[in-house]
């Protein structure tokens, strides 16, 4: 046999053992074909037959999804069966040493990095050291060092975690004492066979203690502030389960003093109700409602006598802050009064007093029910007033003070109660010798009003048509509209005039009825409108005021 048949054979026999061996590894022919899909991650077998140009491809494709625990696992089958220096299996793409050993390294930093967002960062550093092993790299050491840091900052921000979410589970379980404690409070209330008012006092003092204490526990924030150097680390999976039990029994202590407070807060209610059903509890909030009727009556008379003098902004201002207090002062009589009327309709409680207390209670309800029909009367003769005040039927401009035209322009105008500065700037100005007139122009070019009513970008037609329906708060008569329209169009009146001819008109002054002619048709869709003044500038901020059929009419009870 010649040498070159000889080494033919030699060939054919290398070819058959390396398919020998690499069947015995468990690996298969994979088409290159376009078809190709990369297995489940799950699926470690068919990850080993991967080929490793599909392997390192797969690898790109894990860290793309950022499946790290799966990028791990792939990592470690690739390193082990896709060594540089395996013999490839027949068919197989040929690749150069180089590309298998880059190939190789880049499983190496995959899997390094895989580890690393696991919170892995002593793995992380060992892979690099298994890396540097294989090819020596200066760059392995300062990677080797920073893994070694983060995982002594993850102990650090972790031991800071675990000691928050315990001391926070404490404070929780020391709320969970507090609630038995208030349990047993209601208990002992409960067996009490008289209740004065005084005890009573005692006992809510002694139960709002607990309460507030309990909500101050389940709210009472504990946070360790991080020392400054610490650099950001993500904690590993046993470390996040360990920090989830103890959140998971927080949160079952959490709602074991929930349902604890709820049921406390509704037995409270009970006993306070059957404390009030008691002659005792009936004559004190009875007492408490004769009290309540007399700081009514003397806020009534002091906003009547506002009413009937000079309405100053210093007054206006004043009768807003009186008009709130009085409507939470009737909230209250409201809700009391009907708790003793609740006393008296319930037959079994007031059969169980005696017949003097019988005879004072129905003394004292006839005394307080004549007093809240007077100041229900009084209060409202005092909600008209100031609706008249609001929203007169006809707008004498000529007629009001200063202050109630200055209210009139924002109410009718921008469609809001005025803020006290921008109140005092416009009534400065009047002083200063302004015209009411111009006022007007003003609040309607303002730039509150015209960031909802661009009256510039209207049309003479629309324009005029909007001044109808804002102002007159009707459709315009044909032949007054034409006559609006030709001096605009002649140029003989602006639109900034224009507007104060609307509203001194002796239509909207209510000085003589008008006949209305047919109604025009609208000439383009006007903008809807509201508006808002800056004190100093009568520049706009913003509340909505209507467009359409009726000026919006928000409360004087508003805050300036």
């Amino acid at each position: 046999m010649s040498p070159l048949t000889r080494m033919r054979w030699l060939m054919m026999g290398l070819v058959v053992v390396q398919a020998l061996v690499l069947a015995g590894l468990g690996y298969a022919q994979v088409s290159d074909s376009s078809d190709f899909k990369f297995p489940d991650p799950n699926d470690t077998e068919a990850i080993t037959r991967l080929p490793f140009n599909k392997h390192i491809e797969y690898l790109r494709i894990l860290k793309a999804r950022k499946d790290w625990e799966a990028l791990e696992q792939a990592c470690y089958i690739y390193l082990k069966y896709h060594h540089p220096d395996s013999i490839p299996s027949p068919g197989y793409p040929t690749f150069q040493p180089e590309e298998k050993y880059r190939y190789y390294l880049e499983a190496f930093a995959l899997k390094a990095e895989a580890q690393a967002n696991q919170g892995k960062y002593l793995e992380a550093a060992q892979t690099v050291r298994d890396q540097h092993a294989y090819r020596p790299d200066p760059k392995n050491v300062e990677r080797t060092l920073e893994y070694h840091r983060l995982h002594d900052a993850q102990k650090k921000i972790f031991d800071l975690e675990m000691q928050a979410a315990n001391d926070r589970l404490k404070a929780r379980q020391k709320a969970l004492e507090m609630s038995q404690a208030l349990d047993s409070l209601l208990k002992e209330m409960q067996a009490e066979k008289s209740m004065t008012p005084e005890k009573m006092k005692e006992y809510q003092a002694r139960f709002k203690k607990l309460h507030e204490g309990i909500k101050a526990q389940l709210t009472l924030a504990i946070d360790y502030k991080y020392p400054p150097d610490l650099p950001p680390v993500v904690l590993s999976k046993s470390q996040n389960e360990a920090l989830k039990k103890i959140r998971d029994a927080m949160a079952d202590v959490e709602k074991k003093v929930e349902s604890s407070l709820k049921n406390a807060e509704q037995s409270l209610l009970e006993i306070v109700k059957k404390f009030e059903l008691t002659w005792t509890g009936l004559e004190s909030q009875l007492k408490q409602l004769v009290d309540l009727q007399a700081r009514i009556s003397k806020l009534q008379e002091a906003m009547n006598r506002i009413l009937a003098g000079d309405l100053t902004a210093a007054a206006i201002k004043e009768l807003l802050a009186m008009k709130a207090e009085l409507d939470k002062l009737m909230k209250e009589h409201e809700g009391l009064f009907n708790k003793i009327v609740d006393g008296f309709m319930n037959a079994d409680a007031f059969m169980k007093l005696k017949p003097e207390e019988q005879k004072r209670f129905l003394e004292l309800l006839v005394q307080v029910m004549g007093a809240r029909q007077k100041i229900l009367e009084t209060n409202a003769a005092l909600d008209r007033k100031i609706k008249d005040l609001e929203q007169r039927k006809t707008y004498d401009l000529y007629a009001m003070t200063n202050e109630e035209y200055v209210f009139h322009l924002y109410k009718h105008i921008l469609g809001r109660n005025p803020e006290y500065a921008g109140f005092q700037y416009w009534l400065d100005q009047l002083k200063k010798g302004v015209k009411r007139e111009q006022l007007v122009t003003y609040f309607f070019f303002s730039k509150e009003f015209l960031s909802k009513h661009d009256l510039y970008k209207m049309s003479d037609e629309q324009y005029v048509y909007f001044l109808y329906k804002f102002i007159l708060k009707r459709a315009p008569d044909k032949e007054g509209f034409k006559h609006h329209l030709t001096a605009l169009k002649n140029g003989t009146v602006s639109r900034e005039v224009l507007v104060q001819h609307f509203m001194f008109s002796p239509e909207y002054l209510g000085v003589k009825p008008v006949v209305k002619g047919p109604p025009e048709p609208a000439p383009g869709p006007a903008p809807v409108p509201p508006a808002t003044t800056d004190p100093a500038t009568g520049a706009t901020t913003g509340t909505e005021s209507s467009g359409s059929d009726s000026a919006p009419a928000s409360s004087l009870t508003d805050s300036f």
